[in-house]
């Protein structure tokens, strides 16, 4: 190898330094932000959101309450709108609440899979802005026997769909 050559080497790798030098910055950076983020986001779990209709705590992408309904205690679920409950449906609750004997009955009608083996345990908030349904009724069996929880999708207070869940 003429010392040319070596010389052509020599300089195109001192060339590239700056490039890698540069790219080690960037991505030192980008891992710093995200270990901020997680950071961030792990420091908002468990906070808690109180308002009229109770006590809300963050979870991993909702928040959860418990309520008082006919003598069970029901878990509410609510959907994350910009670092607290859907205020939508907290405003909708009481309604839902009011309503829950019917709402109740309806699901029970109109899904077959719901026997009276399954127990009334929560009320939920639509997951997505885009969900074909307002909220939902979970229930699930009230013995630990393994069997599937049914979600009761609501549209305006009719039955909207069902979704089973093991």
């Amino acid at each position: 190898m003429h010392w040319t050559e070596v010389l052509a080497i020599l300089i195109i790798v001192l060339a590239l330094v700056p490039v890698f030098i540069l790219l080690g910055c960037i991505i030192a950076l980008a891992r710093g932000g995200f270990r901020y983020w997680t950071e961030l986001r792990r420091l908002d779990l468990g906070r808690e959101y109180r308002c009229e209709q109770g006590t809300f705590v963050r979870k991993e992408h909702s928040w959860i309450g418990e309520l008082e309904a006919g003598g069970a205690r029901l878990t509410i679920d609510v959907r994350d709108e910009h670092g607290a409950p859907d205020a939508a449906f907290l405003r909708r609750l009481a309604d839902i609440v009011a309503k829950l004997s019917q709402l109740e009955g309806a699901a029970r009608r109109n899904v077959p899979e719901l026997t009276n083996e399954y127990a009334l345990e929560s009320i939920l908030s639509k997951v997505r802005l885009d969900d074909p349904y307002d909220f939902a009724l979970g229930f699930s069996p009230k013995e630990e026997n393994f069997e599937m929880s049914i979600y009761v999708n609501f549209r305006e207070d009719r039955v909207a769909g069902w979704l089973g869940v093991d």
